[in-house]
């Protein structure tokens, strides 16, 4: 399409043969009718939009490798679009419904980017969708509970994000897996501090995630994992992947009697108590708090003088302490 302009395709779009190479247009390649693809389709970073206000409009053919589509926006009023013979469909970012019904495919969808239903009905059909590119946040967002099949997100960093308003349910397999401690797929809510609702209703494996903002309707597991806070009804298990405790909260320096000595005060005493509010992306973990002094004119090297006992933490922050007993007398220190 020269110059990329806006196209309008008023019933169906077949290609028999040949590469078509489509247009980048922002108002994109619209299809009122039915799709069919026996040659290429080469996607151009455009969006194709189906806007049929009628049933039985179908997508067949080959649908994904050098056939995908980049963007795939479903927004006919009445519409409904079902895939013929269930082929595995690849959207390189993002999948939109805005009206109708979508069918998907019984086998795989695979989408880079964005989740989006503003409106209208999604049917999983018995299909898995699958979140493959890292490059991109996934943000799945509805206009009510949403129902997947199977839900597969196994490339290493890739970060999700999840409506925070309408509840997100796998009927079937559920399957995470960052594959290893560095490379943890993230299970955030698209809010912050506002939590996301999961029914995972199916087998569950969940490996190598970090979840934060999470209540799990049903009760779930992940294993080497990261808790990042403000979840419910989840065991998560740090299991090989230990990693530091988040920074400590409510420092304080006190004499041993509890005195408080304020930043840049001092004290004449060879003891000195600290105290913090301490909490571990591991849950369960057991966190000490440890501190450095040094000579005044010293600068830290960041190896601890001393640590306190260890305190079990459970997901709910916890207070530690040190105590620092026999400080050589005759010096200052900071």
């Amino acid at each position: 399409f020269t110059s990329n302009p806006a196209v309008e395709v008023a019933n169906d779009l077949t290609i028999t043969n040949g590469t078509l190479t489509s247009t980048s247009h922002a108002s994109g390649l619209i299809v009122t009718g039915n799709y069919s693809n026996a040659g290429t389709f080469t996607h151009n970073s455009g969006t194709v939009i189906f806007n049929a206000t009628d049933a039985g409009n179908t997508l067949a053919g080959t649908l994904s490798g050098t056939s995908s589509f980049y963007n795939l926006t479903f927004s006919g009023a009445s519409g409904a679009w079902s895939f013929t013979s269930n082929p595995a469909v690849t959207i390189a970012n993002a999948l939109s419904i805005s009206n109708g019904t979508v069918t998907a495919t019984s086998g795989t969808t695979t989408i880079g980017g964005n989740f989006t239903k503003t409106a209208g009905t999604f049917t999983h059909n018995s299909g898995t969708v699958v979140f493959n590119d890292n490059t991109k946040v996934s943000t799945l967002t509805y206009n009510a509970d949403t129902t997947f099949s199977a839900f597969t997100v196994s490339t290493a960093s890739k970060q999700m994000k999840f409506d925070n308003v309408d509840k997100t349910t796998v009927a079937g397999t559920f399957t995470i897996n960052g594959a290893a401690c560095g490379t943890f797929i993230q299970l955030y809510s698209d809010s912050t501090g506002n939590q996301f609702d999961i029914d995972l209703q199916g087998t569950v494996s969940i490996d190598y995630a970090d979840i934060k903002d999470s209540n799990a309707i049903t009760a779930a597991t992940a294993n080497s994992s990261n808790n990042s806070l403000n979840n419910t009804n989840w065991t998560i298990n740090g299991g090989g992947c230990n990693t530091a405790p988040n920074a400590p909260t409510s420092l304080a320096q006190k004499t041993t009697g509890d005195v408080v000595i304020v930043t840049g005060g001092w004290n004449n005493t060879t003891s000195i108590k600290f105290t913090a509010t301490g909490d571990d992306p591991n849950n369960p973990d057991t966190i000490y708090l440890c501190v450095e002094y040094q000579q005044l004119g010293t600068g830290f090297t960041n190896t601890e003088t001393g640590c306190g006992t260890g305190v079990a933490y459970s997901g709910t922050p916890v207070t530690v302490t040190v105590t620092l007993n026999s400080i050589p007398d005759a010096f200052e220190y900071h």
